[in-house]
């Protein structure tokens, strides 16, 4: 594993098989991020439960006319979900089927290989894909919005090129408790007057049935 500016990484040619349809800032870098539904697409968020894995992406292309080397990558995860070993993938105009990276890439930048601007054949642009498993730490009662950070920035001669771009994807987790429903206790002074009640209560009806027959 090679260090760009003590940023690890392995060195990977550039090129994409997938996009996300998510939002991101159109400048010298664009960049996609979202969450695979289960079928056919990445979106910007989806439901899971805990124990689940979900595959993430982020889609990257170069607009800024000069070659960036390297591209490099993060996530942020949030504490409840933890990052699946093994499962970083980088697509591109070499490897479309996809080409397995070192893992890393949740604890800080790794290094994506050279991009030159992006072009007509496939040129200039990228994906990663990765996994995350929902493990449930810290979640609430109702619904948790797990939120993911995606960041790329560009690098010449050795130095940062550009602004660190970020996308957003989300995972969303229903977590449901137990209603709990009060109770009087069964000792102490509530309990005691609640008793006497009752039995005040009863002593009231005992009366009015003794006074309707006189």
């Amino acid at each position: 594993m090679k260090k760009v500016l003590g940023i690890a990484g392995t060195a990977i040619a550039a090129a994409t098989l997938f996009s996300a349809p998510v939002f991101a800032e159109a400048q010298s870098i664009t960049l996609t991020a979202g969450a695979h539904n289960g079928k056919d697409a990445f979106v910007k968020r989806v439901d899971a439960k805990v124990g689940d894995e979900v595959l993430m992406q982020m889609s990257f292309k170069n607009n800024s006319g000069e070659k960036f080397n390297p591209i490099a990558a993060r996530v942020v995860l949030p504490t409840q979900l933890s990052f699946v070993s093994g499962s970083t993938t980088v697509y591109n105009r070499t490897n479309p089927n996809g080409l397995a990276n070192a893992d890393g890439i949740a604890t800080e930048f790794i290094d994506l290989g050279g991009y030159s601007p992006v072009d007509n054949e496939g040129r200039g642009q990228g994906s990663v894909s990765y996994k995350v498993k929902v493990n449930g730490t810290g979640l609430v009662c109702g619904v948790n919005t797990l939120n993911v950070v995606n960041e790329v920035a560009g690098y010449q001669n050795g130095k940062i090129a550009t602004d660190t771009f970020v996308a957003y994807s989300a995972v969303d987790v229903v977590k449901t408790c137990a209603s709990e429903k009060p109770e009087l206790p069964t000792t102490g002074p509530v309990a005691v007057a609640a008793t006497a009640l009752g039995a005040g209560a009863l002593a009231t009806a005992a009366g009015y049935i003794v006074s309707r027959k006189k």
